[in-house]
């Protein structure tokens, strides 16, 4: 079991577990009188002594359903844990400590230019092992027939210049897709196979797009 030391009255929503298993993040309400929900945290202690961590202080409104997370992951270099996370149709990166990769201390935000960009997301992935990042929307349309999660899943290197998301597959019908930990493959679910996205050295694979891989 775990445990923090946290008030039990406290709300949490979206604990994620980082692939190397000794991570856990989520988002919860603040404490009173503090308003608004925020990323928190704590690292996985031998003794079960587990001091939280609170990495964001942005008070984001109490409704949370368009907030989405990704495990965190660690970055040897750094030598902090990494966390991605989206508040509607912005995406977000900050290290454990509340600093962000930019040198910044609020939360990264990375731009994207794909043709869904106005639409919030649905899920949200990061590599663990290189700096690539999966993610699929909701659809943009909101009407009863195609609301709900869009079709297209899109893959970035979050940390290039310039930053361009590459369309990976426009039919998959809202998979939840998850890296694998050799950090060159993503396992989707309704496809139920695995495809090769990334080479050794993390970069994309030149000339991706649907038809080379399905």
């Amino acid at each position: 079991m775990l445990a923090t030391r946290v008030s039990p009255s406290i709300s949490a929503d979206r604990a994620d577990l980082s692939p190397d298993g000794e991570f856990v993040s989520y988002i919860r309400n603040n404490t009173a009188p503090e308003s608004g929900w925020d990323l928190y945290g704590f690292r996985l202690a031998k003794s079960g002594r587990e001091e939280e961590l609170r990495i964001t202080r942005q008070r984001f409104s109490a409704d949370i359903a368009k907030i989405k997370t990704s495990p965190a992951v660690f970055d040897q270099a750094a030598g902090k844990y990494l966390v991605a996370f989206s508040v509607n149709n912005t995406l977000y990166v900050i290290w454990h400590d509340g600093t962000a990769p930019n040198g910044g201390h609020e939360p990264q935000a990375i731009p994207l230019t794909d043709s869904e960009k106005e639409a919030s997301f649905h899920r949200v992935r990061l590599n663990p092992r290189f700096s690539n990042l999966i993610l699929y929307r909701h659809n943009p349309l909101h009407d009863k027939a195609t609301d709900g999660a869009s079709r297209n899943l899109w893959v970035i290197d979050w940390t290039a210049s310039p930053l361009k998301p590459v369309q990976w597959h426009d039919h998959a019908k809202g998979p939840h897709m998850l890296w694998t930990p050799d950090g060159q493959h993503v396992a989707v679910d309704r496809l139920w196979t695995e495809f090769k996205l990334a080479n050794p050295d993390g970069k994309l694979i030149a000339g991706l797009i649907p038809t080379s891989i399905c």
